[in-house]
C-alpha cells in the first residue's frame, strides 16, 4: 500500500511496520432451512470449544463474528430437529458460508 502525502501538507515522519504473525479472525455465516427448504428460526449455531453460540433469525439466517482461523466443531440444535454436528475449517479473514438442512429426528 503507497500513501502520497503532497509536500505542502507534510508534517512529520511516520514509520508503520505490518506484523506479519498478526491473523485476522473469520465469520461464520448461512442460512438453516428445512427439507422443503423453508427457513427454519430460533435454530442454535455453536462453537463448543470457544463458547460462542447464535440463534438464527426469523430467516433461519446467522452470522458468528470473530472466530480465531483454524478446524473448530460447529454443532447445530432446534428441538424438533436431528442435532448436527461438524468440523469446519476457518482460514483468517474469511467468511464461511453454509447452506444447512436440517432434518427430523429418527423415530424409534
Amino acid at each position: 500500500m503507497l500513501l502520497q502525502v503532497p509536500p505542502s501538507r507534510r508534517v512529520g515522519r511516520v514509520d508503520v511496520a505490518m506484523d506479519s504473525t498478526v491473523t485476522s479472525p473469520a465469520a461464520f455465516a448461512g442460512v438453516l432451512l428445512d427439507g422443503n427448504g423453508a427457513p427454519v428460526p430460533f435454530v442454535e449455531v455453536r462453537l463448543p470449544a470457544l463458547s460462542r453460540a447464535i440463534l438464527s433469525n426469523e430467516g433461519g439466517r446467522f452470522r458468528l463474528e470473530g472466530i480465531p482461523p483454524g478446524t473448530h466443531q460447529v454443532t447445530v440444535t432446534r428441538e424438533g430437529y436431528a442435532p448436527l454436528s461438524a468440523q469446519v475449517p476457518f482460514a483468517p479473514n474469511r467468511l464461511v458460508e453454509h447452506r444447512i438442512v436440517l432434518t427430523p429426528p429418527p423415530v424409534h
